[in-house]
């Protein structure tokens, strides 16, 4: 049957005041008729039928307020649900600390958080148990850490309120706060050829994504952009196992013109090369120098001491917060996206190319 824009908008208001999305009053007019995409005349009339149903008070001053039902029941309670990838064995200490920063700031408002776990998969599939996971749960909000491009494309078309911590996709319209890879990768080139380094390699998984696109892409534009024209860059993939890891880094010691300073994305390959490397007597930074895309606690306890790059991933965690929050108070009324660019850590391991 046809429905009006304001039938359609009172539909959708009264869903979300019964589900609990708002928990005291509804966001501010203007923002609201934005974001259902409708006039000011027709939130006026949905909010009218809201009113003659009891759902709302709309004539007192200071926004228009939920009336609570009758019989003292309350609203169902916020909640947020947070989703790691199951191919996580343990949790490092950038998923704690912002895991933790993200659980006292929600515990401030009383609002409860959830961890999940679900598979990414590649290409363009999203798992099973992913989409279940999400239509079981009806969280307020949803945070999704590095998820994959369909993961976050499937919220998208399925209106699934959602923000991305780690790297997110324009296309889904979905915020997001994750570091600035492409400007480190743009950093580590130059710090590299400041070193004298011109044969130079970034390994990479084989499954790339969006944090290792973005690093590939920054040191090539820092590598082109120099004004070294026998600088190169080689790009190096491996299946993410220890022996894939160890395997790739003997190719590249064994070539004829080896590259003399490795760029290693993620910081557990980092040190399955830098202990195979040792092991292998090759001297670091002396024959080869290594920089650590990635940080986590237990780098900074390893001798020579990693040149890698470190990021405020509680400054991340809050400000990833605050746009939750605006998703569950409907105040963020487009995609905002923040990039944070990494505090870079000189260490031992990145020394001047050898002749």
């Amino acid at each position: 049957m046809f429905q009006s824009r304001a039938d359609q908008a009172a539909s959708h208001l009264r869903r979300k005041i019964k589900e609990g999305y708002w928990q005291h009053q509804l966001p501010a007019q203007r923002l609201l008729a934005r974001e259902l995409g409708i006039s000011r005349r027709s939130l006026s009339a949905a909010l009218a039928e809201l009113e003659r149903e009891g759902l709302i008070d709309n004539r007192r001053q200071g926004g228009t307020h939920i009336i609570p039902p009758k019989g003292g029941h309350r609203l169902e309670p916020l909640s947020v649900g947070v989703v790691f990838s199951s191919a996580f064995k343990v949790f490092t200490e950038r998923h704690l600390t912002m895991l933790e920063t993200i659980r006292q700031i929600f515990q401030s408002r009383r609002i409860r958080t959830e961890v999940h776990f679900a598979p990414q998969l590649r290409g363009n599939r999203v798992s099973d148990r992913f989409k279940k996971l999400v239509e079981q749960k009806r969280h307020h909000c949803w945070i999704l850490n590095a998820p994959t491009e369909s993961m976050q494309m499937w919220c998208a078309k399925n209106s699934i309120p959602a923000v991305v911590l780690g790297v997110g996709h324009e296309s889904s319209g979905l915020s997001s706060v994750g570091v600035d890879h492409f400007a480190l990768g743009r950093h580590a080139a130059g710090e590299m050829l400041r070193k004298g380094h011109r044969r130079i390699a970034l390994i990479l998984p084989g499954d790339e994504k969006g944090e290792d696109i973005e690093s590939r892409l920054g040191l090539l534009h820092g590598v082109h952009s120099s004004g070294h024209p026998d600088a190169r860059v080689t790009l190096e993939h491996h299946d993410q196992t220890i022996a894939g890891v160890c395997r790739l880094a003997d190719r590249l010691l064994n070539r004829e013109s080896r590259p003399t300073a490795w760029l290693i994305c993620r910081q557990g390959h980092f040190l399955t090369i830098f202990s195979h490397l040792l092991h292998q007597k090759i001297a670091i930074p002396e024959e080869v120098s290594l920089i650590s895309r990635d940080s986590d606690i237990y780098l900074t306890d390893i001798v020579p001491e990693p040149t890698r790059y470190v990021a405020n991933f509680e400054f991340m965690a809050r400000q990833c917060a605050r746009k939750v929050l605006k998703v569950m108070d409907g105040t963020l009324v487009s995609a905002e996206n923040l990039r944070v660019v990494p505090d870079f850590a000189p260490g031992k391991t990145l020394g001047d190319a050898f002749v």
